[in-house]
């Protein structure tokens, strides 16, 4: 396994390996729903959106897919603006998934970045890396919810 992501009711469960591919799982009947494919290189790194509505995977292809799956496809969120994407130099690239352009770059860790996970309440994310340090870090908005102003540590 590369990634690992319960949804938020606990009832759906995404699995990466390297394979390339993200498994669908329903947990209560313990059976894979369907398979994922579109990545070119291992998944790293998985995270449900909208209640499960949505799974956003990231990969070693440098690639972010967003899934609907509904109809098992990737494509982009409306009401999600923002990407978060952990780098080997230990940086935290937070991207407008829409217009493509960096919003700001974190120096975040002494090491790659290994994983990035949202704190529930959506004011924040928790990161993990190869310097063996989790840390968490909270958003701070402008006027508007959707513009994110800065990221520090908490």
């Amino acid at each position: 396994m590369t990634a690992l992501q319960y949804n938020k009711l606990g009832s759906s469960l995404a699995s990466s390996s390297k394979d390339n591919d993200v498994i669908l799982w329903d947990v209560v009947g313990e059976v894979g729903l369907f398979r994922l494919q579109g990545h070119r290189d291992q998944v790293t790194g998985l995270v449900f959106l909208d209640f499960g509505k949505k799974i956003v995977s990231s990969s070693k292809d440098n690639l972010l897919r967003v899934w609907d799956p509904d109809t098992q496809h990737s494509k982009f969120l409306p009401r999600n603006k923002y990407a978060l994407v952990g780098t080997k130099g230990g940086t935290i690239e937070i991207i407008d998934i829409w217009s493509g352009t960096y919003i700001d770059l974190v120096e975040a860790h002494g090491g790659s970045v290994q994983s990035i996970a949202t704190i529930p309440d959506g004011d924040g994310f928790v990161t993990g890396s190869e310097d063996h340090e989790v840390k968490f870090w909270e958003y701070q908005y402008t006027q508007q919810p959707d513009q994110i102003l800065e990221t520090h540590l908490i």
